[in-house]
């Protein structure tokens, strides 16, 4: 797996000269159309997604060679299999502390998609934590806050598309530095959103929604970031208009 890998090494200055904080490391798992994201810092690992159940496996492989053999939290944005289908895989390798989910259907997806009793031992035994708009999380002195959706639909079947708008959205912050991790979330959602508060769409780097998605203009003029990631694959190419304008 190749992964897009961004440091944030920051140095806070204090009374007495500078001081050296641990390093920030988020890595973007090249998984194909799937997001899979990994955060690192102070001996601490968060996991967001992973993908499909082959994804899932490929992503317990990556954070082994990277030295992750326990996560603090598995958050699973959404209930669609690209997105945690393969969270049983993940956490059977990867035990967590805590699953995040945005609620019970996720759980139910997860489940469905586990391959063996051991997968399904190590969903249900992990304390999971269904996770509202303003919750927040501490990760290793960095902040997990959810920024997103304000509030959830109630979908009955998980391959129904609106799922998409139940996306968790999760603000990562650290020093100076931020990142907009945005899962599926639709237009309406970040434009929602954005209009509630000036500098949403405002943050270090920005994951787009949705892959290869392309959002509204009205939403890219909002956007203030210095890296922009798409996380697709050659068959699900962003839209090159909207990369223009970025």
């Amino acid at each position: 797996i190749i992964a897009m890998l961004i440091n944030a090494a920051i140095a806070e200055e204090q009374n007495d000269g500078s001081c050296d904080m641990p390093e920030l490391k988020v890595h973007f798992l090249n998984i194909g159309r799937n997001d899979a994201i990994l955060i690192t810092i102070n001996d601490e690992s968060a996991f967001i997604d992973g993908g499909s159940h082959r994804n899932g496996l490929l992503s317990a492989e990556y954070m082994k060679s990277q030295g992750v053999e326990h996560l603090k939290y598995y958050i699973g944005t959404h209930a669609h299999i690209d997105h945690i289908g393969g969270a049983g895989a993940v956490l059977a390798q990867t035990p967590a502390d805590q699953v995040l989910i945005n609620s019970k259907l996720a759980e139910s997806v997860m489940l469905d998609c586990s391959h063996s009793v051991e997968e399904r031992d190590a969903i249900c035994g992990t304390p999971q934590t269904i996770v509202k708009m303003g919750d927040v999380f501490d990760l290793g002195g960095a902040v997990l806050r959810c920024v997103g959706p304000q509030k959830t639909i109630l979908i009955p079947d998980s391959t129904e598309g609106a799922e998409n708008e139940n996306s968790l959205i999760f603000r990562l912050e650290y020093g100076n530095i931020s990142f907009l991790l945005t899962g599926d979330a639709t237009n309406d959602v970040l434009l929602s959103l954005s209009g509630e508060t000036e500098d949403f769409l405002h943050a270090t780097v920005v994951k787009n929604p949705h892959h290869g998605y392309r959002i509204k203009d009205e939403a890219i003029s909002r956007l203030e970031c210095d890296y922009y990631v798409y996380s697709t694959s050659d068959d699900s190419l962003p839209n090159q208009n909207m990369v223009d304008v970025l």
